[in-house]
């Protein structure tokens, strides 16, 4: 297994180090007009390069949560609109559908559950972004959440579904283990993340059955305490 992640890892880097190595070498033999073209494309892959890295580094540290009320309502509007820009440039629709959490919460008021705010939008931000990656151009992306009543008590379940062209067979069983991913320029860690956030909250993030597209969703209990 070690064997397996250090060849991914390596993997990972080499192919956006040697662009950047061809750039560099382009710079250096070009005219300043095209030096500048050259240093932004380093930059990206420089970027590239970083994300992996910090992904790895976050992926391998405990996830650990400190937990208070939170708003679900507002908190998971807010978390999905710092991405409406990126949703924009491949005019993806994306909303958020809180009508059936709004139901399970008699009266008016907050729709309060503990949780780490911090913790869980970034395993909500993995799937937004996952899901918009991989819906096609005019397509959408919803992401939904509500109240579940379980025998063992209260569960809160984000949902995220996109349009796109799913998650074929073959990788179902190990969609979220580090470094599985279906496109040439993804890290495979954002999933892994979502899954290690939801742990750590005593719930699962997994993949649900859909017709058409994909749909990820994370079940974490709505009262949990440190």
């Amino acid at each position: 297994s070690l064997g397996r992640l250090a060849a991914q890892v390596a993997h990972e880097i080499r192919n956006p180090l040697g662009a950047v190595r061809l750039k560099v070498e382009n710079a250096i033999a070009s005219d300043v007009s095209r030096q500048h073209e050259s240093l932004m494309s380093v930059l990206v892959q420089v970027e590239r390069i970083e994300t992996q890295v910090s992904s790895l580094l976050a992926l391998t540290q405990p996830v650990t949560v400190s937990k208070k009320p939170t708003d679900v309502a507002a908190w998971l509007a807010n978390t999905v609109s710092a991405h409406n820009e990126q949703a924009a440039m491949k005019n993806v629709n994306l909303s958020v559908d809180l009508k059936a959490l709004q139901s399970d919460i008699p009266g008016a008021g907050s729709c309060s559950a503990n949780i780490d705010p911090a913790q869980m939008a970034r395993a909500v931000d993995n799937l937004v972004l996952n899901a918009i990656r991989h819906a096609p151009r005019d397509g959408k992306v919803v992401v939904r959440a509500r109240g579940i009543a379980a025998p063992e008590g209260k569960s809160l379940r984000l949902v995220v579904i996109d349009n796109g062209p799913g998650v074929p067979a073959s990788d179902r069983e190990r969609i979220f283990e580090p470094f599985v991913t279906g496109r040439p320029d993804g890290s495979g860690l954002g999933l892994a993340v979502a899954r290690e956030v939801a742990t750590a909250h005593g719930g699962r993030a997994y993949l649900a059955d859909s017709e058409h597209g994909a749909c990820f969703v994370i079940d974490i209990p709505w009262h949990t305490y440190s």
